[in-house]
């Protein structure tokens, strides 16, 4: 059976189970706990609607994220009970209008669940009635129930799309816990203080979230529009790279290869469409630099001399001085000027170490590298790419990032012989060109997400 069609129904089949679970947990909760304010429940819900538009980034690398919703939602467990977590867990997903209904679907169900196990976890600690201690056993025991009931969401999510194991599975109750301890004061204070305050409280408590929750958000939309600005702009790139083409055909050949992986490794490590669009990009234009290399040292079939190597090595910095200006271009410049550093350090031009280097940086070093080797150069033919594979696992960990390179040799030892060696049409310019003005060709296949983002 297609890849496809077993991930199609494989999502159909999670979003019915969660569906079920998420119906069952709010008919128990109607006919067994008591009724919460109304009120409550509106201010929570609109809260935790607008958390869950807000995201916390849990691994840059594998772009795993955790909303902000389920905050509000076990709040409302702790001083709502079952009914009052399960209904703003409703609510908290009512204004998710984003596709595909699989998703909409399974994360309701989970958002409910989530509340009303909350709810109950809490409410078997009996009556607070203002006991700090028990109070705050309450508050941990709604967060314990919270995050169990993700950790079993994200892994439902993994069988049902036999994916890997999502790292979040495994950072993520982790961040969950940590998370809830620095915010505790806030629920504890919530606890003490809503019979005599109110719904105000509510608000006072957590609108300034929500609010820096926002900014971020605006920040990143600032670097999604650039981005799409720079992929409006593809017929730009394609005519830098052409230009660099005049003057050394292997190069530009070399980035339409370096385009093509970089883009494929992104959908492989579950970066959403508009970031393999501006990855593609990336390869593109890693080597534009080399423009202003002479061709002599270009061409040179020996090995270069200290000088010509110094030359050679400004390449990034002269790439980044080129694009600067370009409407859009500051999203793609951290792969331009850092694709030559090193896990260990011993890179160029700034010499940065493991963690240091952009995930956008990291991802085409991994894709220029292969793409390097199985080309023809001046001074060597091209590898075979057993032997170019077998390389990029060496390097692993000091000269690569580890987890790209595992990532890429899965891509290549499940692609064809012309999609190892880089020809064939999907490696032209026009296909390059017609991919990244939105007819792009399918990714290659992507890993579960966590929950609170697609399927």
């Amino acid at each position: 059976m297609p890849r496809r069609a077993v991930d199609q129904k494989g999502q159909w089949m999670l979003a019915g189970a969660w569906a079920l679970a998420g119906a069952c947990a709010l008919v128990a909760a109607v006919l067994w706990s008591d009724r919460p304010a109304l009120a409550a429940v509106a201010v929570l819900g609109l809260l935790a609607a607008l958390g869950e538009r807000q995201s916390v980034v849990l691994d840059r690398r594998a772009h795993e994220t955790v909303s902000l919703g389920g905050s509000f939602i076990i709040l409302a467990g702790i001083i709502g009970g079952p009914l009052g977590g399960a209904l703003v867990g409703l609510l908290a997903m009512a204004g998710d209008t984003a596709p595909p209904w699989p998703r909409r679907i399974t994360f309701t169900g989970v958002q409910i669940a989530l509340g009303a196990a909350a709810g109950t976890a809490a409410s078997w600690v009996g009556p607070t009635d203002g006991d700090a201690a028990r109070i705050v056993l309450a508050v941990l025991a709604g967060t314990l129930a919270g995050v169990l009931v993700n950790v079993l969401s994200v892994t439902s999510i993994d069988v049902a799309l036999r994916a890997p194991s999502s790292t979040y599975r495994f950072r993520g109750p982790l961040l969950l816990i940590a998370s809830s301890l620095v915010w505790l004061p806030v629920p504890v204070a919530v606890a003490f203080g809503y019979d005599a305050i109110g719904v105000p409280l509510l608000l006072l408590a957590g609108t300034p979230r929500v609010v820096v929750a926002l900014v971020r958000r605006l920040r990143d939309e600032r670097e999604r529009l650039g981005a799409t600005l720079l992929s409006e702009r593809a017929g730009s790139a394609i005519s830098l790279v052409r230009s660099l083409d005049a003057r050394d055909r292997y190069t530009a050949k070399h980035s339409a290869g370096v385009a093509v992986y970089a883009g494929d490794l992104a959908a492989r490590l579950g970066l959403e469409a508009e970031a393999v669009r501006r990855l593609r990009v990336c390869g593109l234009l890693h080597d534009i630099g080399k423009i202003a290399v002479p061709v002599e040292v270009l061409h040179k079939r020996g090995a270069l001399d200290a000088a010509e190597l110094a030359i050679i090595r400004e390449h990034p910095l002269v790439g980044e001085s080129i694009l600067r200006d370009a409407p859009g271009a500051a999203s793609i410049l951290p792969a331009v000027r850092h694709h030559h550093e090193r896990p260990d350090g011993a890179g160029y031009p700034d010499g940065l170490g493991a963690g240091d280097i952009p995930v956008e940086a990291a991802i085409v070093a991994v894709a220029d590298a292969y793409s390097a080797m199985t080309h023809d150069r001046p001074h060597r033919a091209a590898f075979p790419p057993e032997e170019a594979i077998a390389e990029l696992r060496r390097g692993a960990g000091e000269q690569w990032d580890g987890a790209i390179v595992d990532a890429l040799c899965d891509l290549l030892e499940e692609g064809s012989e012309d999609y190892r060696r880089g020809r064939g049409p999907d490696f032209d310019f026009e296909t390059i060109s017609a991919g990244l003005r939105g007819s792009e060709r399918l990714p290659a296949r992507r890993p579960a997400r966590a929950q609170a983002t697609a399927l």
